[in-house]
């Protein structure tokens, strides 16, 4: 069953049509700087496309559901199962909604769930309903992923396995914070080197200095997941955050964030699906980047390898 999961996982990202940003014609801000010494990045906007713009923008349908149903070990109990899937996606959207809040009351300000638990719960009320029904052995993270994929088609940036792997190669420390689900890491794997594994952990990236927002239940613009990051850069490295530059695609979540701990930062603006300046938000207002960038492989104008 394992191996059918992740072949099945394989074909749909096989299938993935290529996708291209939609030029901003911002203008971009670089020089070098010799301070730096480790490079963090946001993963959807930044590092790969998203068709959305975001993890949490991806679109739901009955069609989608259908599929991703299919491919989980279920089927409809009714023929004309229409009526039940909408009631199976109002039924998701609510316990994503009731999670948060939840979560609220444990203070935290921007919640985020773990997708695998949200589905069991669904998935349980949907058999329980009269919904669905199992066909085979389930498999909820084979339902969740093509859910997800089918909802928001993602590629890898122009540049993007280029620059990782120029960075890698360097040695200096290259990190993550994202917001995230288990899924992604397997994504990404697949971009960097055509690897399919449920590793929860991206080749190439340092796992002490890679934050995910679903392993903590917490999301940007949550200050949090870089005072993280901070401690476990100074524990390992010795490094203060205006020796790191973070790089993303949202002036809120990655800029402001990142500068509240102290981190250099880089806007990457290369594509109009992503780039969120967020003029109207008072923390953004008089915000400024410390770089800017419209092409992944402008990191080396900034730091000096």
């Amino acid at each position: 069953m394992q191996n059918e999961y992740l072949t099945r996982i394989k074909h749909y990202l096989s299938s993935l049509e290529e996708l291209k940003p939609i030029p901003t014609n911002t203008e971009i801000k670089i020089c070098t700087d010799n301070s730096i010494k480790a490079v963090i990045f946001d993963i959807y906007g930044t590092l790969i496309i998203s068709a959305s713009g975001d993890i949490d923008k991806a679109t739901a349908s009955v069609a989608h559901l259908n599929t991703a149903i299919r491919e989980g070990g279920y089927e409809w109990c009714n023929k004309n199962y229409t009526t039940d899937a909408e009631k199976l996606l109002e039924l998701f959207h609510n316990t994503v909604l009731k999670t948060h809040e939840e979560l609220k009351k444990l203070s935290h300000p921007y919640p985020e769930i773990d997708i695998i638990k949200v589905w069991e719960v669904c998935m349980n009320t949907a058999e329980n309903s009269g919904w669905v029904k199992a066909t085979e052995d389930i498999n909820i993270k084979l339902l969740t992923v093509v859910f997800e994929m089918l909802g928001n088609k993602v590629f890898p940036m122009p540049g993007m396995n280029d620059t990782l792997q120029k960075l890698f190669k360097s040695n200096i420390p290259v990190g993550i914070v994202s917001n995230a689900q288990f899924y992604t890491p397997l994504l990404m794997n697949y971009f960097i080197n055509n690897e399919i594994t449920e590793i929860e952990h991206i080749h190439g990236f340092d796992e002490e200095i890679s934050v995910y927002s679903y392993k903590i239940l917490r999301s940007k613009p949550d200050v949090t997941l870089f005072e993280i990051l901070a401690r476990a850069l100074k524990t390992k490295y010795n490094l203060n955050p205006n020796e790191v530059i973070f790089v993303g695609n949202d002036m809120l979540k990655d800029i402001w964030t990142a500068s509240q701990v102290g981190f250099k930062t880089v806007l990457y603006t290369a594509d109009k699906r992503s780039l969120r300046l967020r003029k109207t938000d008072e923390r953004c207002i008089n915000l400024e980047a410390d770089y800017i960038i419209d092409d992944l492989s402008q990191i080396f104008d900034i730091v000096n390898l």
